[in-house]
């Protein structure tokens, strides 16, 4: 009876401290990389180049855009007075497009999240780890498009 009680105390001991690590694990990665950047956004301090990748379908749209699947690669600038442009490698439903270039403008809120607009839609983002990448989403009907970025160094 007392070899079972110390395996069931040594256990509950066990299970406490993982419990404790794992919050402890848990807090640390959600307060240090986990996001929203430590510093106020602003229009200028997030400018600069920064790669993505795209990736969602297109359904049926006014910007003539075949319907299916759309990935995507390129770079995109942000020049720090409210501007941005990029430069696209996409395939629309198998039909691979080089070269797409879109530029329009930006505005950044305190907390980071960043709206663009251009002819060819928008899109809403998020600027994550003190500014160094970017999450979001194409807000233009008949998308759904979802983009992460990094900036260069």
């Amino acid at each position: 009876m007392r070899s079972n009680r110390n395996v069931i105390v040594k256990s509950s001991l066990l299970v406490v401290g993982l419990l404790a690590f794992g919050i402890a694990f848990s807090t640390f990665t959600n307060n240090s990389a986990s996001g929203k950047s430590k510093l106020p956004c602003t229009v200028g301090n997030v400018a600069g180049e920064f790669g993505f990748i795209a990736d969602g379908s297109i359904q049926p749209n006014s910007l003539g855009l075949p319907i299916g699947p759309a990935k995507g690669t390129g770079s995109i600038t942000f020049d720090g007075q409210g501007n941005y442009s990029l430069t696209e490698a996409a395939s629309f439903n198998g039909q691979i497009v080089n070269n797409l270039i879109d530029a329009g403008t930006y505005t950044v809120t305190s907390d980071c999240t960043c709206r663009t607009s251009s002819p060819g839609g928008t899109t809403h983002l998020l600027f994550t780890n003190d500014r160094r990448k970017i999450i979001g989403v194409n807000t233009t009907p008949g998308t759904t498009i979802h983009y992460t970025a990094e900036r260069f160094d």
